[in-house]
């Protein structure tokens, strides 16, 4: 990519370069080798700099950058008049905040959020993109990270299980198909829905489509209907970031409760939360089938006797693909899917070896973990936690040792979170 192109930046009175003249493919390589706030910091250098990582997000969407330290990420509301102490001074709701988990300072990107979305909805994120839905009920895909990419998706009109949007005066009114409902606001539409982001590069796994600069994005979705407390079967919508005009729900019968892009596939996890659906493009423009995974493990089947589970993910590593339940107590059970003597079976594992993994309700980040620059214990699963007391509540971070199956306060979140939900950045 960019073989042969360089950027350049000249001062008016000397017409010397200011920063060192570089080919295209270069700054590339660089930037691969850097984790994001490294870019951040690289791209201020100069203009060629910026110009030249402005240039690479721009064309190659899918780019990405060695991981962060674990970070928690605040959306704000721009209808709440809210700052936030740091060292520095204030800082004030212009953009999205981090928290670093590890040295517990906050960082920000101002003016990263585009005025028409700055009153929309967040739905998630992945792999460095941001979904939003906008006032205008129009799917966005953001990236906030580095020159605010954006990326413009299928209108919400044309997503599964919507039967019908009207207006009176401003105001959507949003019929919803399964199950009927009706909701007179974007605000108590954004309330009801719960959803799940994966962004997957569709040319590494398309035979059809050979441009690297379009990928796929997979929604997993449902609607809470009258308060209910649990959520899901959940559902699946695919879109892609150049030639689609509309969704298409990729399952008719629903039934998930979570989702991961692996080994060039999406992993999606039943219902009965064992068994995994396997969804590729071969030969395809959409996502299909391709087989089943029905798992056989006596340990799940033990286990369904004693525990009441509440939530399930699915998490990715450089050698495995695990499954981890968390319980009721929010007690959690880890396990790696066995692909040995032509079996696939979910084998239940007390160490996830050198990573640690970092939860919130939905989303999920696996981190190296043990040295020097984490503080994070090896082999623990941190999770984001809503406590609730009789006068107030609170979000707290929850370390669980997988090996001595104990739980214990990490520490306390900033008082920033108290009435909201960080959202892990992985």
């Amino acid at each position: 990519m960019g073989d042969g192109i360089s950027f350049r930046h000249t001062t008016r009175k000397t017409r010397k370069p200011s920063w060192p003249v570089l080919p295209l493919d270069v700054y590339e390589l660089i930037s691969s080798k850097l984790t994001l706030s490294d870019i951040l910091r690289w791209k201020s250098v100069s203009r060629s700099c910026y110009n030249a990582i402005k240039y690479i997000v721009e064309k190659s969407p899918s780019f990405t950058w060695l991981a962060e330290p674990p970070c928690l990420l605040l959306y704000p509301d721009q209808d709440l008049d809210r700052t936030i102490d740091v060292d520095d001074g204030i800082i004030y709701d212009e953009g999205f905040v981090f928290y670093n988990l590890n040295s517990g300072k906050f960082s920000k990107l101002k003016n990263t959020i585009p005025k028409e979305l700055s009153h929309g909805v967040f739905l998630g994120l992945s792999q460095g993109w941001v979904l939003f839905l906008s006032k205008k009920l129009e799917f966005v895909l953001l990236n906030p990270m580095l020159c605010g990419a954006q990326l413009p998706l299928p209108p919400l009109c044309s997503f599964p299980d919507i039967q019908r949007i009207t207006y009176d005066l401003d105001q959507p009114i949003i019929k919803w198909r399964k199950p009927a409902v009706t909701f007179t606001s974007l605000e108590l539409f954004s309330a009801s829905f719960q959803s799940k982001v994966v962004v997957c590069p569709r040319w590494s796994c398309s035979s059809r489509i050979r441009n690297k600069d379009i990928f796929g994005v997979i929604v997993m979705y449902y609607v809470l209907v009258n308060n209910q407390e649990t959520t899901g079967p959940y559902n699946l919508a695919f879109c892609n970031t150049n030639a689609d005009v509309k969704w298409t729900k990729l399952d008719k019968q629903g039934g998930y409760k979570d989702i991961v892009w692996h080994q060039n596939h999406l992993y999606a996890l039943r219902n009965d939360w064992s068994s995994v659906t396997v969804w590729g493009f071969e030969n395809s423009l959409v996502p299909i089938k391709m087989n089943d995974i029905q798992s056989d493990g006596e340990a799940m089947r033990n286990l369904d006797d004693q525990y009441v589970r509440v939530s399930a993910y699915m998490i990715k590593t450089p050698e495995d693909l695990l499954l981890v339940w968390r319980t009721w107590t929010s007690m959690f059970f880890a396990f790696k899917l066995d692909c040995s003597y032509g079996r696939r079976r979910w084998i239940e594992v007390e160490s996830i070896g050198n990573y640690a993994l970092v939860l919130d309700r939905r989303q999920s980040m696996l981190i190296s973990a043990g040295h020097d620059a984490s503080r994070c214990d090896k082999n623990s699963i941190f999770l984001v936690e809503q406590l609730q007391t009789t006068d107030s509540r609170s979000n707290d971070l929850v370390a669980f040792d997988l090996k001595r199956r104990e739980k214990g306060l990490e520490n306390g979140l900033p008082a920033v979170w108290k009435d909201d939900w960080p959202v892990v950045l992985g």
